[in-house]
């Protein structure tokens, strides 16, 4: 049911966030709420929950026409299947179109402002237009705590310069198959981003298959 890379890149991803969360190596468990955007099948969720179990979790994932849960099958109800039905700090999924505006999201998703201890999202900023990214960082900013992580895992290209011919070639696909998609630009494209609603990155990590792990937070 789970894509082979979530499976391969779902625990170091875990242990990187746990390891920043906890950097003062106190072991302290934190506190909020915990947000899986795009979460797909709901794979990182599956650790997610159990890795952070002190956060109340929400997984989000867009759904074409009417968000109408007795048809199925839904991308949310296999979330669910996951998540809700095995964990008890983890909430039923809810929709979320990232290039709507706030106003227009699930009430739920709109009262959790300022709630929200760690926000994740991954492989999704490459494979979507450019107002979806757009749409995580208007999120995040929505829902961060003072102490909130946006955590985004995925191939980066920094001042135009891929980490290996693999993702260069990948962005040329990505391009053709859509022209709104590509791999974006960490300093030019993805830092500014941040900036223009008060974030700033807080940790550039090197994962496996090329890929990063960026984590921001408010200035």
């Amino acid at each position: 049911m789970h894509t082979a890379p979530s499976l391969r890149n779902r625990i170091p991803i875990l242990l990187s966030l746990k390891r920043f969360i906890d950097s003062s190596h106190d072991g302290a468990e934190p506190s909020g709420l915990g947000l899986d955007l795009s979460a797909g099948t709901g794979a990182h969720l599956e650790v997610l929950a159990p890795g952070f179990p002190s956060l109340q979790w929400t997984a989000t994932e867009y759904v074409q026409g009417p968000s109408d849960r007795r048809l199925a099958p839904s991308p949310l109800d296999v979330i669910d299947a996951n998540g809700l039905q095995v964990h008890d700090n983890v909430l039923p999924s809810l929709p979320l179109d990232l290039t709507r505006d706030v106003s227009e999201w699930h009430p739920t998703l709109q009262a959790m402002k300022g709630q929200v201890r760690l926000a994740f999202c991954c492989n999704v900023i490459h494979i979507s237009p450019w107002r979806v990214a757009e749409g995580i960082f208007r999120g995040a900013k929505h829902w961060l705590k003072q102490d909130g992580v946006l955590a985004l895992y995925g191939p980066y290209a920094e001042d135009g310069v891929f980490s290996s011919d693999g993702n260069l070639r990948f962005d040329a696909m990505l391009r053709a198959r859509n022209a709104e998609w590509g791999i974006r630009d960490l300093k030019t494209q993805i830092d500014p981003l941040a900036a223009n609603v008060g974030l700033k990155r807080l940790q550039r990590l090197e994962m496996p298959a090329n890929n990063l792990l960026l984590l921001f937070g408010r200035v």
